[in-house]
């Protein structure tokens, strides 16, 4: 059953239901199945069949949408805090300063969607894939996007403070001037990516590979690099690693030294990390 839901903020929302229609929605629709709402629409539609539609400035906060088909929509501005999107289709859709604040979208698809200035601090993207999104000025703030991929994403200056994202694929993002900060980032997979002017101070980087990424200018201060993996990454000359730690099994270019992680807080002299990868010098100074 297809039902239009008129969203009294601005245009129409037009919401096409798939399956089961919602008993409170049967019962306010009108002779032509047009449901007028003054508040937004807070229920649960699983599956819905949205695609290709305009449900721009929508309130849609507190709803359940598991499983919808957004494909292509037009989602700009939309308020949907507190919601849940597990495993919804967002391919192609427009999401432009949209806001998902401490939402849930866990196996969610965003491949090639436009998702500027997009707020979703606190939300849930565990294995969710974002491949080729353009996130540029997103503010993820302590989201979660374990085992998300990231494939060609692009997130520069976005901002993923605290952010959690272990065990992601993000070969080939571009993230410039990102901030990284205080985020978790284990066994993480950076190969290729461009991180110029980002700042990682803080952050947990074990076993994160850094394979061929740009880093011209990128902050590594303070941060845990125990396992990384910058073989082939370009810019280090310029990237400031003071306070960094590693071990045994960090891989930076030779010459470079850093301080075991392991010695750190012990009361005694720290023990330093000499990798012997072949490259450049580097000063790890403050």
């Amino acid at each position: 059953m297809r039902f239009a839901i008129q969203h009294m903020f601005t245009s129409a929302l037009t919401l096409a239901l798939a399956g089961a229609a919602l008993p409170a929605l049967a019962d306010q629709a009108n002779g032509d199945g047009v449901i007028k709402l003054q508040q937004g629409f807070s229920g649960v539609c699983e599956n819905c069949d949205m695609r290709d539609r305009d449900l721009s400035f929508a309130g849609l906060s507190g709803a359940q949408f598991p499983g919808g088909k957004f494909q292509r929509a037009n989602m700009e501005q939309v308020i949907a805090s507190a919601s849940v999107f597990d495993n919804a289709d967002f391919s192609g859709a427009v999401l432009r300063e949209a806001m998902f604040t401490s939402s849930r979208l866990n196996g969610a698809r965003f491949a090639g969607s436009s998702m500027q200035d997009f707020q979703a601090a606190g939300a849930k993207f565990i294995g969710a894939d974002l491949s080729g999104a353009k996130m540029t000025h997103a503010t993820l703030v302590g989201a979660d996007l374990t085992n998300a991929t990231l494939l060609n994403a692009h997130l520069d200056d976005a901002n993923l403070t605290g952010a959690v994202l272990s065990n992601a694929n993000a070969v080939a993002a571009s993230m410039q001037d990102a901030d990284l900060s205080g985020a978790m980032l284990n066994d993480v997979n950076f190969s290729g990516a461009d991180f110029s002017g980002a700042s990682f101070v803080g952050s947990v980087l074990t076993g994160a590979r850094f394979n061929g990424a740009a880093l011209d200018s990128t902050d590594f201060a303070s941060t845990r690099l125990e396992g990384a993996d910058f073989s082939g990454a370009t810019g280090l000359d310029s990237a400031h690693f003071g306070g960094a730690c590693g071990d045994a099994q960090t891989r930076l270019p030779q010459g470079f030294e850093i301080t075991n992680c392991a010695a750190e807080g012990m009361g005694g002299p720290e023990e330093l990390i000499h990798a012997d990868l072949d490259g450049g010098q580097h000063d790890f100074g403050e």
